[in-house]
């Protein structure tokens, strides 16, 4: 028996450049290409018809979805595969489809999305965008339009279910900053976002992805705060059965709790949390932002349990993808500290090492690496860390300075000393600097390099203390008058009743 055939939509604008990339990822794939180009000046009409596919003329008014469903209309075969112009179909999905669509089990699958974002930076998410022909099915919402309502809605009627096709895998670099640029999508999307909330306030998925978009605009938190508040109002009043067909609303509750937690509202933000939780599971964001809001008020035993749970998400199709890192290097870490809260250091040097060697230029994670290694007495490995932390940022000064103080507990005055030279060469202030190079000479034995350093900074008070106690000395009194003259001279008896490196 022949399997039912499919019939790809696309909408094009302008995109001669990117089509034929995706026409050619899909031949021998699909058996019908349906294209609605909505006003191309370009030669996109050209190219779709040189791959055989049927073009329809259909103009923009501001409504991704009105046009999505033209091509639906259009589309004669019994499955429908939806991609777009900037989208490409990996090698080796053809069969995968194929196999799917013959399944009289199923109503429609999730297919894996792979989306450059620059710079090296991307992230994977599952998309309902094989399904089903049939004339209840259609796209809502006229920006970020979806069908998975009407096709949960399809599947429970028909007594079908929804299923993922990790293996068929797309390509999508629409995300480029300089694709996004080119196309001015910012202006452009919140014009579509108003109209949609305007025309749909009862939308959920509306309230939810406009403010997520002004997420992206610090200064307009509390409007992305109002929006998500509105969904989750429009959520708590969804019956269960529909809310949980949906792939969205723990996603709600952890955006709302991490905006809230931005305004300083950490109780209401971790309410938010585990509400969302309760409801509708536990989704990759929502494990990081529990993990997050747990650690923070110090609940680690409920951060590890969070961050534990967020690891078993690695690698994994989600319909909401994570932030690049979250599930792998960001929940290593996350372990790393609750079982640092937990007051297993061994432990958690373990996972803090794994996070580290899973990204090395996550900074934080070295530096957290670090500190773990120096509660623990193991001097050389927290500065092995924290140098690493350096070279990312050299001019992170605190952490200089933190390695300059290890060394020195070390009694490696000279390590410090050296340290704290680069550390000026890089912008460390001379005034933070020099008093510490002094100690380092002085645990060394010079006394004279020590006062030498301390005149480089001749307004400093705390420079002024260390020379009137080494002249002080010199002329053979050692009395001092002011807490930072007794520190100083507590540091000069320290250095010369024990051997230093200088003079052992």
């Amino acid at each position: 028996m022949n399997a039912p055939k499919i019939s790809l939509c696309v909408i094009v604008k302008d995109e001669e450049r990117v089509l034929p990339r995706m026409l050619r990822s899909v031949q021998g794939v699909v058996d019908e290409i349906v294209v609605v180009d909505t006003g191309s000046t370009d030669g996109s009409v050209d190219v779709a018809r040189s791959f055989g596919a049927r073009v329809l003329h259909e103009s923009f008014d501001d409504d991704f979805s009105a046009v999505r469903n033209v091509a639906l209309a259009a589309a004669t075969h019994p499955w429908i595969l939806v991609l777009d112009a900037d989208e490409v179909l990996a090698p080796g999905s053809g069969r995968i489809l194929r196999s799917a669509a013959a399944d009289e089990r199923l109503a429609g699958a999730y297919l894996r999305f792979e989306n450059d974002l620059g710079g090296g930076r991307s992230h994977v998410c599952g998309l309902m965008r094989f399904f089903r022909n049939d004339p209840s099915i259609r796209f809502d919402y006229v920006i970020h339009e979806q069908a998975l309502p009407s096709i949960a809605a399809f599947a429970r009627s028909h007594g079908l279910r929804l299923t993922q096709l990790d293996q068929v895998r797309v390509y999508h670099d629409g995300y480029l900053p300089t694709r996004r640029d080119e196309r001015n999508k910012d202006e452009r999307n919140e014009r579509l976002f108003r109209k949609q909330v305007e025309r749909f306030p009862d939308h959920t998925y509306s309230w939810y992805k406009f403010g997520d978009f002004l997420r992206r605009f610090p200064q307009r938190r509390d409007e992305a705060v109002g929006m998500l508040e509105n969904a989750e109002r429009l959520l708590a009043t969804m019956p269960d059965a529909v809310a949980r067909d949906l792939s969205f609303p723990a996603e709600v509750h952890a955006l709302l709790a991490v905006e809230r937690d931005k305004l300083g509202r950490t109780d209401a933000a971790l309410d938010t949390a585990m509400r969302g939780r309760e409801r509708f599971g536990e989704s990759p964001n929502l494990l990081y932002v529990l993990g997050h809001l747990f650690s923070k008020t110090r609940r680690w035993q409920e951060a590890f349990v969070a961050y534990a749970r967020l690891r078993t998400h690695d690698g994994k199709l989600a319909a909401i993808p994570p932030e690049p890192g979250v599930t792998g290097p960001i929940a290593m870490a996350g372990l790393g500290l609750a079982l640092r809260g937990l007051k297993r250091s061994r432990a958690a040097t373990r996972c803090l090492e794994h996070a580290v060697a899973l990204d090395p230029s996550r900074i934080q994670n070295q530096l957290l690496l670090g500190e773990v290694r120096a509660e623990q007495g193991e001097i050389a490995g927290a500065v092995v860390a924290l140098r690493a932390a350096l070279a990312l940022d050299p001019k992170r000064h605190a952490v200089r300075l933190r390695i300059a103080r290890l060394l020195l507990s070390a009694e490696d005055p000279l390590g410090a000393e050296h340290e704290l030279l680069t550390g000026l060469e890089h912008g460390l202030p001379a005034a933070t600097a020099i008093p510490m190079i002094a100690q380092a000479r002085i645990a060394r034995g010079d006394l004279e390099a020590a006062y030498l350093a301390l005149t480089e900074v001749p307004n400093d008070t705390d420079c002024a203390a260390g020379r009137r106690v080494l002249e002080a000395l010199a002329e053979g009194s050692a009395s001092c008058d002011d807490a930072a003259s007794l520190r100083w001279l507590k540091l000069v008896r320290t250095a010369l009743s024990r051997p230093s490196p200088a003079r052992a």
